[in-house]
């Protein structure tokens, strides 16, 4: 018998957000951060919201800074 728990279906991506929310306080990171997490709850959230997360992801790259990318590029 099989027992899945709420972190059978979160995302790796939401983990890495939360994780890097903690060692890097750039503006732009935290900007991205604050629009994709609710993006990104579980892998099925995540994969229906893959589009406009890309679109977020994106804007970030291009708008950010060294300090900003090292998250964003992980």
């Amino acid at each position: 018998m099989l027992i899945r728990t709420e972190q059978d279906n979160e995302s790796h991506f939401r983990v890495a957000i939360d994780d890097w929310r903690q060692s890097n306080l750039s503006p732009i990171f935290l900007k991205f951060a604050t629009k994709a997490e609710p993006l990104a709850m579980s892998m099925v959230i995540l994969l229906h919201n893959a589009p406009e997360l890309v679109g977020l992801w994106i804007e970030a790259v291009g708008e950010a800074d060294d300090e900003a990318l090292q998250p964003l590029l992980e």
